[in-house]
């Protein structure tokens, strides 16, 4: 009977590394925001460490044709805290609504050295990090 060959080397080693080690995303959130009759909208989501998080805007959809506002719809996205995200626009949509994406990504500790939050308020300025 043959015996099988042991399974050592750096090829194996490395793939079993993969299955012991710890993912890099703790938890990810995505969500809707729906604005009617306003400039802002909230939503809540699980408690997540503000530290480790970062929220990325994913779009929008409008139930107008947006030629009340040139054409455009300024969209700002802000994790306000731990459990709330909140979406506002420049111009309210009136009696339309503008509905804003999230995705909200929590990493492990350690997997983040800094977060660096602000708003740029004009389309053309640029901001220093």
């Amino acid at each position: 009977m043959r015996s099988r060959p042991a399974l050592l080397g750096s090829g194996i080693s490395s793939i079993i590394s993969r299955f012991s080690q710890r993912a890099l995303l703790k938890r990810i959130q995505r969500g809707t925001i729906a604005i009617t009759g306003a400039t802002s909208n909230t939503a809540t989501v699980t408690a997540v460490d503000v530290s480790q998080s970062v929220l990325r805007y994913c779009g929008f959809a409008s139930s107008n044709n947006l030629t009340g506002n040139g054409g455009q719809i300024y969209v700002n996205l802000v994790l306000t805290n731990s459990t709330t995200i909140t979406a506002t626009v420049a111009v309210s949509p009136a009696g339309d609504t503008t509905t804003v994406s999230y995705e909200l990504v929590e990493y492990w500790p350690g997997v983040i050295q800094s977060v660096q939050r602000g708003t740029i308020t004009n389309p053309t300025a640029t901001a220093t990090i």
